[in-house]
């Protein structure tokens, strides 16, 4: 089962290009010495599962 934003954007395979403008529009705030991700959204999430732990660990998630 596709996720739907797959359907949304009628991507079947979305190449790199696609999958990185997607993680352009995060950012890294940090308020009183804690840092927070912003934007991540379920779409992103679902997303960097398929990635490695450094790339997790680099959005705060591992």
């Amino acid at each position: 089962m596709r996720p739907a934003f797959f359907c949304f954007y009628g991507l079947l395979e979305p190449a790199f290009r696609w999958v990185f403008q997607c993680f352009m529009s995060i950012d890294l705030v940090t308020v009183e010495a804690v840092k927070h991700v912003t934007n991540l959204t379920p779409e992103r999430l679902w997303i960097l599962q398929f990635f490695g732990a450094p790339c997790r660990k680099y959005y705060l998630l591992s």
